[in-house]
């Protein structure tokens, strides 16, 4: 909608660098949409666009101030849809696993249990092991 439009032009007015600082929009369709839902890891098949904040900074005293506008804009742009794609990460999802790979989470957890037991590849927003 309009308004919509208006709040993610609102949130890039207040970005805290000129450069680094995105809202980035990719459109799917195609054979994103035509490859089926149980086919792929990718559980979001039928959306149409995916969305992503990020900033970035060279100071550390910047660091603060690009974090907190990623947070914000994150919270806005969660409203207008629903999971995550895992190859844009952010560290505050409380359900990672259900955000990132929605319905496929009991079967990567087997595919996780039996290939690695021990937890050897892990990282902190890795599958976890039954």
């Amino acid at each position: 909608t309009q308004r919509e439009q208006k709040n993610i032009i609102a949130i890039l007015d207040y970005a805290p660098t000129e450069n680094n600082s995105f809202i980035k929009l990719y459109t799917l369709g195609g054979a994103v949409g035509d490859t089926g839902e149980n086919e792929t890891v990718f559980f979001y098949r039928q959306a149409k666009y995916i969305m992503a904040i990020s900033s970035s900074w060279e100071e550390d005293s910047e660091a603060a101030i690009s974090k907190n506008w990623v947070a914000r804009g994150f919270q806005y742009i969660k409203k207008l849809t629903f999971g995550s794609y895992v190859n844009f990460p952010y560290s505050k999802l409380r359900d990672y696993e259900r955000e990132y790979f929605g319905g496929h989470v009991p079967e990567l957890q087997g595919i996780k249990t039996k290939y690695d037991p021990d937890n050897v590849f892990s990282f902190p927003q890795s599958i976890r092991p039954l």
